[in-house]
């Protein structure tokens, strides 16, 4: 055998291993978050944010938070969403709008948001910190601990 021959096998393993520990073709403001942002938790957080995110938010913000220019804010590169975590809770638990219990909208867009007061303090917390940390983001995650705290005040 060819003392210069590798492996295939060889060769693209260390290519996927390091492309991995660089989060797969890195974190672009499209994409989702690698898993190398933190620990196990921060990343099974991650892939329950995103799938809660794409059963009760991406019909109105879109799959990749860009939202619908006068209808829906974006959630993309948001200071907003990378602000305040009471007044995100409050916006996902209570909604928007002039629904009963909703907070009241600024007016700058034209579809009410309904609020998720029946997702546990868990699913909010998943769901918050895959949107703080996805598509441009870069915020603290949102325990559940938070999500609790605020909720006791709504």
């Amino acid at each position: 055998m060819d003392r210069h021959f590798r492996s295939p096998i060889r060769t693209v393993v260390p290519i996927v291993l390091s492309a991995a520990a660089l989060g797969a073709g890195g974190c672009t403001e499209n994409s989702t978050p690698a898993a190398t942002i933190g620990s196990a938790e921060t990343v099974v957080s991650l892939a329950e944010g995103r799938s809660l995110y794409m059963a009760h938010c991406m019909m109105c913000h879109q799959p990749q938070g860009e939202g619908v220019m006068g209808m829906q804010p974006r959630l993309s590169r948001s200071e907003v969403v990378q602000g305040d975590v009471g007044y995100l809770v409050e916006v996902t638990i209570l909604g928007m709008g002039d629904h009963p219990g909703g907070l009241e909208a600024s007016g700058q867009f034209r579809q009410q948001m309904e609020g998720f007061p029946d997702l546990t303090d868990s699913e909010v917390a998943a769901i918050l910190t895959y949107i703080r940390r996805s598509w441009g983001n870069n915020a603290s995650a949102v325990t559940e601990d938070e999500v609790w705290e605020i909720r006791q005040d709504l």
